[in-house]
């Protein structure tokens, strides 16, 4: 009898743990979270140069729901020190080699 109950018990247990729907894990949670980096993958503080320097994910900030990808440590701590000033002269910069590839083509 004990081994029926047994049994049932795991029965009902396996049953419930197969309807249960499984925890993502980090790696399916980052990959549903993917952002796209603003400007195109460029580095916000080679754009406030005036340059156009490709960014690396190695070199990542998430700020006010964008995500920027930055060519060096240096560079996104330079970035960091005036971020709202910043953004909007990399956004001015940007702006501005947009208009210019536009104009050439």
């Amino acid at each position: 009898m004990k081994l029926i109950l047994t049994l049932a018990i795991l029965f009902t247990m396996a049953q419930a743990f197969a309807v249960t729907a499984p925890e993502e894990n980090s790696s399916e949670k980052k990959a549903a979270q993917v952002t796209t980096a603003e400007y195109g993958g460029h580095c916000p503080m080679g754009l406030c140069l005036k340059k156009r320097v490709k960014g690396d994910e190695k070199f990542p900030l998430d700020y006010k729901g964008k995500h920027y990808i930055f060519s060096s440590e240096q560079a996104r701590e330079n970035f960091k020190k005036d971020i709202d000033k910043n953004i909007e002269l990399a956004n001015s910069q940007w702006s501005g080699m947009g208009a210019a590839e536009k104009a050439n083509k």
